[in-house]
């Protein structure tokens, strides 16, 4: 089968996001398939390679990528919330070039896709990997909570607070006009968890779509399970360890103010950031800060930390952290929100209320105290994250591919 999967950055910028659609692209080639990669070329130079693992990457010009004004991250510029002109036309060349079977979108970057899509009705399938088919932000989040649902008000106040009077209602008005064509043309929704499904409508509106989870790698496990190396940059003391954005509605505030409360002796508090940073300058005593690490790394982090703590406070989607942990026998700490829901149980991991510093600390003291408690949690946390990797989900993804082919196109209607 031939497949293109676009997506609005790639390799080597690493989020979430990018590092699902690389794996994925590198678990598809291994099975046989011929895979293609569109993304934006962000230096602005177009080009094509072809990786060490038989990927096609495509780099293409667009619109979006010359406009860094327009993004809150400049180093990763998100597709636009509607046909980027320049990227619709290189799309447009590029899959009338390769013929794709498939193209499988992931986020914004659909809406390029969308004009081809009206007039070829080549397979086309979604995934979403966060709050962006319905919410500008894309964090569906509302005055620091979980937001409760759109509205006209709601929406463009968040919207003006996030990008600006001028560009968020520019960015508001683009999203809602795009969403009606989306929902009508895609062949196939992909939510990376049931909170997405629900929080972005598509579940009530009954469009056709599948919950297909983040994964991690086969082997991975297995990494956790042998003897790892303690790298030089790691704590050489028993350690705790936070992976993620360090910013408040990752939880990073709270786990500050919860590990205060934990009295010494205690282990180390390792964060390891690897993007956006909104937290004090002075750090207590006893936490050590990495940022930017390499994944490597990371992994080995969590592989000899004696607890993962990973306190979400907003409705994070799918958060590969979790599965990671869960991997590489970290016993975890985490909040029931989100797709967080969907990967871990009672048994699997230590659920706290989030936001919620006093409940947090007091978990970090269970942990830290009960060896029998960590041995337990690792364990069901092995059983459980098998569901999650690539040798049980992109087999599903196939499945899902070989039936959008089997299928009659959907017609477009506007409403559907």
């Amino acid at each position: 089968m031939k497949i293109m999967l676009a997506t609005q950055t790639y390799a080597p910028i690493i989020g979430g996001e990018e590092r699902h659609v690389q794996n994925l692209a590198g678990q598809l080639a291994s099975r046989g398939h011929d895979v293609h990669v569109a993304t934006q070329a962000l230096d602005g130079r177009a080009s094509a390679d072809l990786d060490d693992r038989g990927v096609h990457i495509h780099r293409l010009a667009s619109a979006s990528a010359r406009m860094p004004v327009l993004h809150t991250d400049s180093g990763r510029p998100h597709a636009l919330p509607i046909p980027d002109p320049i990227l619709t036309r290189e799309l447009s060349k590029l899959t009338c070039r390769i013929e794709p079977d498939v193209v499988h979108a992931h986020n914004w970057i659909v809406n390029s896709l969308l004009p081809q899509q009206h007039r070829t009705r080549r397979p086309l399938v979604m995934s979403l990997h966060d709050y962006a088919h319905r919410c500008v932000t894309t964090r569906y989040l509302y005055e620091g909570s979980i937001c409760k649902g759109p509205g006209a008000y709601k929406c463009l106040r968040c919207s003006k607070l996030t990008y600006g009077v001028a560009k968020g209602t520019t960015m508001l008005a683009a999203t809602w006009l795009a969403k009606p064509w989306r929902d009508g043309v895609i062949d196939r929704f992909l939510p990376v968890s049931a909170a997405v499904a629900s929080n972005t409508g598509i579940a009530a509106r009954g469009l056709p779509y599948e919950v297909v989870p983040n994964f991690i790698p086969d082997d991975l496990a297995a990494v956790g399970s042998a003897a790892t190396r303690r790298p030089a940059e790691l704590p050489s003391d028993d350690y705790i360890v936070f992976v993620g954005d360090l910013v408040p509605d990752k939880g990073v505030l709270t786990l500050l103010a919860a590990y205060e409360r934990v009295p010494f002796p205690k282990p180390v508090l390792l964060l390891i950031g690897g993007g956006r940073v909104e937290m004090p300058t002075q750090l207590p005593r006893g936490v050590l800060l990495g940022t930017k690490w390499p994944h490597e790394l990371v992994t080995a982090a969590f592989a000899n930390s004696i607890a993962a703590v990973l306190p979400s406070e907003w409705a994070d989607p799918c958060p590969t952290t979790v599965l990671e942990a869960m991997a590489l026998g970290a016993p975890l700490i985490t909040t029931p929100v989100g797709g967080i829901s969907d990967m871990v149980d009672d048994a699997s991991a230590m659920f706290v209320p989030p936001g919620d510093a006093t409940s947090l600390a007091e978990a970090i003291i269970r942990v830290i105290t009960d060896e029998d408690l960590r041995r337990r949690l690792a364990q069901a946390a092995r059983a459980r994250v098998g569901q999650f990797t690539a040798g049980t989900v992109v087999p599903r993804i196939e499945r899902i591919y070989e039936q959008a082919l089997s299928e009659p196109r959907r017609v477009w209607r506007l409403g559907t």
